[in-house]
C-alpha cells in the first residue's frame, strides 16, 4: 500500500470518528432543566450503560459530566424528560464505549472511596487497580491518583506529590512500590509497559492474599488441634 493511499485511509477513518462523534452529540437533547454545570452541552456524549447500585441497569447515551452525577439517554429516547440523573451513591458502574465502531469499552467504578468514580485499570479476582482519570469537561487532567484494592485496604501506588515531581512519569513510582511491598526490584526496562506492570502488581497482590489466608487458616487449623 503506497503512502498516499495510507494517508487517505487514515483521514477517511478520522473523518468517520468524527461523524459518529457528531451524530452521538446532535441525538442528545439541548438542556432545559439540568442547570448544574457549566457548557452542557458540549461535554461529550458516548455510547454506553449505567449499572444502578440495586443492578438495574440502563443502556443508552452517557454523558460524561463529572465523576458525581450522570445523566443518560435510554436507547430510542431523545427528549429531555426522558433522561434518567444518576448520582454517586446510585451507581455501580459505568460502561462507556471508546466509539461506535469498536466494543473497546472504559469502565469507572464505584468503589466507595473519595467520593468519585474511578476507572477500572486492571484486575483478577478481587483485587483491582483503579485511577481517577475522568474525560469530563472540567476534570480531563488526570488527577494523579492510582490505588490498589485489596479487599477492605485500598493503598496509593504513589503519591500525588511523587506524581508531579516526576511530571507525570509513574513508571519509577510504581516500580518503586513494587520494591517496597513485594521485594522484589526492576529497571524500567523489565517492562514494556504500565499495563505489564499493573498485571505484575495484581499476580504478586493475589500471591500476597494467598499466602496470608493460608497463614490465618493454618493458625486456626493448629490452635483447634490443641485445644
Amino acid at each position: 500500500m503506497s503512502k498516499t493511499v495510507l494517508s487517505i485511509c487514515i483521514v477517511a477513518c478520522l473523518l468517520q470518528s468524527c461523524q459518529v462523534g457528531y451524530t452521538l452529540q446532535s441525538r442528545w437533547p439541548k438542556r432545559r432543566t439540568w442547570h448544574d454545570e457549566r457548557n452542557y452541552d458540549s461535554k461529550p456524549v458516548k455510547k454506553g450503560y449505567v449499572v444502578a447500585a440495586n443492578h438495574d441497569s440502563i443502556a443508552g447515551l452517557v454523558k460524561l459530566l463529572h465523576p458525581w452525577a450522570v445523566p443518560i439517554l435510554p436507547e430510542g429516547k431523545n427528549n429531555e424528560k426522558d433522561l434518567v440523573k444518576f448520582k454517586l451513591e446510585d451507581i455501580k458502574t459505568i460502561g462507556v464505549f471508546d466509539d461506535t465502531l469498536t466494543n473497546k469499552q472504559t469502565t469507572y467504578v464505584n468503589i466507595n472511596y473519595k467520593s468519585t468514580l474511578w476507572r477500572l485499570v486492571a484486575k483478577k479476582g478481587n483485587i483491582g487497580i483503579y485511577d481517577n482519570y475522568y474525560p469530563a469537561t472540567n476534570y480531563d487532567a488526570y488527577c494523579g491518583k492510582t490505588i490498589l484494592v485489596n479487599g477492605t485496604e485500598k493503598i496509593k501506588l504513589f503519591t500525588w506529590l511523587g506524581y508531579v515531581l516526576r511530571l507525570g512519569n509513574t513508571k519509577p513510582l510504581l516500580l518503586k512500590f513494587i520494591t517496597s511491598r513485594y521485594g522484589t526490584v526492576f529497571n524500567k526496562e523489565d517492562f514494556k509497559s504500565k499495563e505489564e506492570i499493573f498485571t505484575y502488581i495484581i499476580s504478586k497482590e493475589n500471591e500476597k492474599v494467598q499466602s496470608k489466608s493460608t497463614t490465618i487458616s493454618s493458625g486456626k487449623s493448629n490452635h483447634d488441634f490443641k485445644q
